[in-house]
């Protein structure tokens, strides 16, 4: 059993893409002024192996 505590890191990024055709309004990043998809990235800080990625609106 491991005495540190376990620690992760996150990130999460907007990348920008074409303005769909519906549902523009669910894209649309106010903080950036486009159309964007949202990507969350976990990652264990001790040994850098990925637990977990996201993706969405």
């Amino acid at each position: 059993m491991p005495s540190q505590e376990d620690l992760v890191v996150m990130d999460v990024t907007e990348s920008p893409i074409e303005r769909p055709k519906r549902g523009q309004k669910k894209f649309f990043s106010g903080k950036t002024g486009e159309h964007t998809l949202k990507t969350q990235l976990v990652i264990h800080q001790k040994n850098s192996q990925i637990i977990c990625i996201g993706h969405g609106k």
